[in-house]
């Protein structure tokens, strides 16, 4: 985090661009990674395509949910116990977080893979546009321990006092996609499928530079591997606290969901 001095004499509109600055293009940026890829497929693929990528979208963004709900409820604990002066806390909780991001990231990519046919068929979808949403579904939920760790490890980077590196993995991994989606999509003719995987190399990359972050010696919350655990206090703790931030993000999930559901059934 910050230096305490640094807070304490910086006024407070430079602290406020240093850190609302980043994190508003971090956001940004983020949030056109599918914008991207529907760019790429509704040029390359189609109607049939986009509308693929549109059914498999609030699925993903369950994927955002959770990893907004452990990384805010993450860094909102840390920021707490850096206020009392307990780094070790502070440094405990992220232990936490990462074999957490882990096995919940695991449990999705099983989860996804099994249930996604289930998923469309319960949208209605069918045909070519069942095909492309499920291949397009399928190579999402197999990285969705990348996409967790870049989602939730960026605020913790930014609460550690970085937001400017938290924002330049973000945008590095969307010229990640950008450059990836042309070459997969508009070169290789891989379809959805091409999307997909750009998507998810886009964001294990973004996800590997803020990992390494948390190892290296300019981190104020430097991690051992030794020293990660998985305490039920604290993850019911992390879990209560994010709590909102996924309720936030599931709700828009759920608002795309029951459109696509009616526009499928009755239009």
């Amino acid at each position: 985090m910050t230096d305490e001095r640094e807070i304490r004499s910086e006024s407070i509109e430079k602290l406020f661009l240093k850190f609302v600055f980043p994190a508003t293009i971090g956001l940004i940026v983020a949030g056109i990674q599918g914008v991207i890829d529907g760019f790429f497929i509704g040029n390359a693929v189609g109607s049939q395509g986009l509308a693929g990528v549109t059914l498999a979208f609030p699925a993903l963004i369950v994927v955002v949910a959770v990893g907004h709900m452990i990384g805010i409820g993450t860094s909102s604990l840390v920021a707490l116990a850096r206020g009392r002066g307990d780094l070790q806390e502070a440094i405990r909780l992220v232990h936490n977080a990462f074999p957490l991001l882990l096995l919940v990231g695991i449990g999705l990519t099983a989860f996804g893979l099994a249930f996604s046919d289930s998923y469309l068929l319960l949208l209605g979808a069918s045909g070519a546009v069942f095909a492309m949403a499920n291949a397009y579904l399928k190579v999402l939920f197999a990285g969705s321990v990348f996409m967790l760790l870049a989602i939730a490890l960026d605020p913790l980077v930014r609460n550690d006092g970085k937001p400017g590196f938290a924002m330049i993995c973000m945008v590095v991994g969307v010229l990640i996609n950008l450059v990836l989606d042309y070459i997969f999509v508009m070169r290789m003719g891989m379809g959805v499928t091409g999307a997909a995987i750009a998507t998810v190399i886009a964001f294990s990359l973004s996800g590997i530079l803020l990992s390494l972050y948390f190892f290296s010696r300019w981190a104020g919350l430097r991690l051992k591997y030794r020293a990660f655990c998985l305490e039920p206090g604290t993850i019911f703790r992390i879990m209560k606290v994010g709590l909102p931030s996924f309720a936030m993000q599931f709700s828009t999930s759920f608002l795309l969901f029951t459109n696509n559901y009616m526009l499928l059934k009755y239009c």
